[in-house]
């Protein structure tokens, strides 16, 4: 059995995290050219730091939704679920009985339907 050091599991842990924020990176600027033009690379990735962090206790943890998740981030802002003109999303997120792909398309559905927004 291969057994990995410590120092050995960080490394890998920190190559895949760095190859999450090249695709990140690549996937918001891609989609989102006019939003992203005056971002920073770094300011990219920390918006997708908080879309990890923030889908956690929602169960938005594939790699899938959490860009979905940095989407609404980007162009909602920070306070994306979290302000009075975001109750609706807050209620999706909470919900229970939904997994974070099902919340993520609720959210998508819910912005193409009334918010106009398509993605």
């Amino acid at each position: 059995m291969l057994k990995l050091s410590e120092s050995q599991r960080a490394a890998l842990a920190s190559d895949r995290m760095a190859q999450f924020h090249e695709r990140g990176v690549a996937h918001l600027r891609g989609r989102y050219p006019r939003e992203t033009a005056q971002t920073t690379d770094a300011d990219l990735r920390t918006l997708l730091d908080a879309a990890i962090t923030r889908g956690k206790p929602w169960r938005v943890t594939s790699e899938f939704d959490v860009l979905r998740l940095s989407e609404c981030l980007l162009l909602h802002g920070p306070d994306f679920a979290v302000t009075e003109a975001f109750t609706w999303a807050r209620h999706i997120l909470r919900r229970d009985d939904l997994t974070g792909r099902q919340k993520m398309t609720a959210i998508a559905d819910y912005e193409a339907f009334h918010a106009g927004v398509s993605r």
